[in-house]
């Protein structure tokens, strides 16, 4: 069974206490451990990272050919 976006935002914020910047290349299989759905809770993962974005948490940024959410400040 595949993730919820809440969920998905869960493994987010923990990761984000600890992490200042998400790269879904190099950090997805680092956030979520084991999946049965891997499509469809990295879907439910960019959801939840383009909420975060909304809510002004993190920032989305293309550097060459990767991807990064930032963090806007620190949840501490």
């Amino acid at each position: 069974m595949s993730m919820t976006i809440n969920e998905a935002g869960g493994y987010l914020y923990q990761w984000f206490s600890e992490n200042d910047c998400y790269n879904p290349e190099e950090d997805y299989s680092k956030v979520v451990l084991i999946s049965e759905t891997q499509n469809e809770d990295k879907a439910a993962i960019e959801c939840a990272l383009e909420s975060f974005e909304e809510a002004l948490l993190v920032k989305k940024k293309e550097v060459g050919d990767n991807t990064y959410w930032v963090l806007q400040k620190k949840f501490s």
